[in-house]
């Protein structure tokens, strides 16, 4: 049932593009992935690195992917690539995978997005968190194209969901956030100098207003071809996971303080 090849003794990916899930799948399949990693390392499992998690047009909504980063972030498994396009995906979907990409203890080369649900709420979250976190740009391997500093955008498509760009384009820049648009995620241009934190694919400002994923249904080649102030890089933006875990797992009080301290910025 679940599609987990080990690239290395410590880095794997995971294929279940087009499955049908829900969240109790999501919680067989951190289930079933834990079972490998004590099977695999036995009880001191050290931090394995996900080079592709792709649940792309799974049906997978809030609630679902909210389990998922969770497990990750609780597992401290690292992943490059986090494909979830052509979901029902909303808005507090959206706020979790930011949380992951700020707290997460390896950056996030990558997020796919596109053809779900999130308004300019999520987009927002996403960009804000991101800005606040402080890591990105990121520091890139060999493959991928960098600054002279080593350094390389996130890749994030949210083409086809139902952002109104225009409404929130004035809090973007109150957070000072550096970003680009291109066609693909080596396509960026440097912003004085220096990587931006972010690269939309240049189609995101496509958007389905007044309508939300389960309002159509995507075609499986629908998605187009895969290829700030701020802390101190590497600042951590809380000082602790128990908040984010409690947060992901539906606590309301510990989501505000998250919220709260990034308002504070």
């Amino acid at each position: 049932r679940w599609d987990i090849k080990w690239l290395d003794r410590q880095t794997f990916k995971v294929e279940q593009e087009n499955d049908s899930l829900t969240e109790q799948c999501i919680q067989e399949f951190t289930g079933f992935l834990d079972a490998q990693l004590q099977e695999r390392f036995g009880a001191a499992v050290p931090r394995v690195i996900a080079k592709t998690i792709n649940f792309s047009g799974c049906g997978l909504d809030d609630a679902a992917v909210q389990r998922l980063v969770e497990f990750l972030y609780s597992r401290d498994i690292g992943v490059q690539t986090l494909k979830l396009f052509r979901n029902y995906i909303s808005d507090a979907g959206a706020w979790a995978v930011g949380q992951f990409l700020a707290h997460a203890s390896l950056p996030v080369q990558e997020v796919h997005l596109s053809h779900n649900s999130l308004t300019e709420q999520g987009a927002c979250s996403l960009f804000e968190t991101i800005a606040w976190s402080g890591r990105y740009p990121f520091f890139a391997d060999g493959g991928s194209r960098r600054d002279m500093e080593g350094h390389a955008p996130v890749w994030l498509r949210v083409e086809h969901n139902c952002i109104d760009w225009h409404a929130i384009e004035h809090r973007l820049n109150r957070h000072q956030l550096s970003w680009t648009a291109a066609e693909s995620k080596d396509g960026w241009q440097m912003l004085q100098e220096r990587a931006p934190a972010v690269c939309l694919h240049s189609s995101f400002r496509k958007q389905h207003h007044g309508q939300t994923s389960r309002d159509w249904e995507w075609e499986h080649d629908a998605h187009p071809s895969m290829e700030a102030a701020a802390p101190e890089p590497g600042g951590a933006p809380c000082d602790s996971g128990s908040f984010l875990l409690a947060a992901l797992r539906g606590d309301g009080a510990a989501k505000q303080s998250l919220n709260s301290q990034l308002g504070a910025q």
